[in-house]
């Protein structure tokens, strides 16, 4: 209930387009839901991908990598990328960041949660 009262009030105007990279079950598209004009979502698992279209919060879900997914979004066209929970498996975040900041418009936000200390991203 905190996620949805926090989403709401960041994203008052309702116009923000998102996309929720890594969705699982759905929890964040429920924490947002009615708080923005639309939520596109992506799983690399079949299993949460078929959880996450049951939950019915997404305009769309796809199984598919992260990056690949916001990849293929039109430059500038989300205003916010939702990771939660999701960076800590990925082994080189690298790619995600770089396809995030492509999708992001001008202003754009990415938010993201962690369990434990990011790791280092070196070139």
């Amino acid at each position: 209930r905190e996620w949805r009262r926090a989403g709401r009030r960041l994203l008052n105007d309702k116009s923000w387009r998102v996309a929720d990279v890594g969705c699982g079950t759905g929890c964040c598209g429920w924490a947002l839901q009615g708080a923005t004009r639309g939520i596109i979502a992506c799983d690399i698992s079949q299993g949460m991908v078929e959880q996450a279209v049951a939950a019915r919060v997404y305009e769309s879900v796809v199984q598919m990598e992260a990056a690949t997914f916001l990849a293929q979004q039109p430059p500038a066209s989300l205003d916010l990328v939702v990771a939660a929970d999701v960076l800590p498996y990925i082994w080189d975040i690298s790619h995600v960041l770089a396809a995030a900041a492509q999708a992001l418009t001008e202003g754009g936000i990415m938010a993201f949660t962690t369990e434990e200390p990011m790791r280092e991203v070196t070139e």
